[in-house]
């Protein structure tokens, strides 16, 4: 048992490795100058080691609007999972307890539409938004994230 246990813990920590080691890049090459990173991500050790090191990066992103960019973050990412969360327990629960006409029919009809891979709805939600002037909005990021894809493909005529 306990060559089991370490090997479980071996194959568990080479996963987080590999899992882990595009962070620590994308987080070491975020200290090195843009024009050296315009050129190549390879300088020293595929760029692990950031030479030369330097805080510019991070400087201009909090001279930037980044608390702006973050409120918005916050604002759509809250407001969708609340409405997630609200819309998809009714429909659970409706489709677990509730036997209604037509239960068999729209449940495939609902989890058809959740495997539509989100980027073929780009288009349709576009010409949407701009139909309804919603382009550049927090309501239409909030839309997007929520689980109405059946009804946005069939409101994008």
């Amino acid at each position: 048992m306990n060559k089991r246990l370490t090997l479980n813990f071996f194959v568990i920590l080479i996963a987080c490795l590999i899992w882990f080691t595009p962070v620590v890049w994308v987080i070491s090459l975020s200290f090195q100058p843009n024009e050296l990173l315009q050129k190549t991500t390879t300088n020293f050790l595929f760029g692990f080691f950031p030479i030369p090191f330097t805080v510019e990066n991070y400087i201009k992103m909090w001279s930037s609007s980044f608390d702006v960019w973050v409120m918005n973050s916050l604002i759509v990412a809250i407001c969708a999972t609340f409405f997630t969360t609200i819309f998809c327990s009714m429909a659970g629960y409706a489709f677990a307890r509730i036997d209604f006409f037509g239960r068999k029919f729209i449940y495939p009809l609902v989890l058809a539409g959740l495997m539509i891979p989100g980027e073929l709805l780009f288009i349709p939600l576009f010409t949407q938004f701009s139909n309804l002037g919603l382009n550049n909005s927090h309501l239409s990021l909030i839309h997007i994230s929520e689980p109405t894809r059946l009804l946005s493909i069939a409101d994008a005529r």
